[in-house]
């Protein structure tokens, strides 16, 4: 089959269906146009095509996993700095439970003591009342 005939029948098939002339598929048959041996359809130049393809492939690959690349670095590295954010909020969380484990108890003695504050200041005004009332003054004593 000459490249004029397969020529011939894609212009019919894309003549046929109107859909098929999308420029996603003209852009697809003219890469493999590229592939195609000029002339030639038997076994050898349909192997030669078919390596022809693998090895584009390949290399298309190989871009892929190149321009992938630094996108993959970027994830890791993004992930290691997540991983050491998580270690450092727990690291914090930790410190301030300690803090307020080791402050309760503390706080709890203040406000026993400012209550008892409180009983004394009561206590002492009580005190300072009946003192006042009960006191001889400096003219009551002979």
């Amino acid at each position: 089959m000459t490249t004029q005939s397969l020529q011939a029948k894609v212009r019919r098939l894309l003549a046929a269906n109107a859909s098929m002339a999308s420029p996603a598929i003209l852009a697809s048959l003219k890469g493999v146009s590229e592939f195609i041996p000029s002339g030639k359809n038997d076994l050898a130049a349909r192997r030669q095509l078919q390596h022809k393809l693998e090895e584009r492939n390949l290399q298309h690959c190989k871009q892929l996993l190149a321009r992938f690349g630094c996108v993959s670095r970027m994830l890791v590295d993004a992930e290691e700095t997540l991983d050491n954010l998580q270690r450092s909020i727990e690291d914090a969380s930790t410190r301030v439970q300690a803090v307020r484990d080791s402050t309760g108890a503390l706080v709890e003695q203040a406000s026993a003591l400012n209550h008892e504050r409180s009983i004394l200041q009561k206590k002492n005004e009580v005190v300072g009342s009946l003192l006042q009332q009960f006191q001889l003054q400096p003219e009551h004593v002979l």
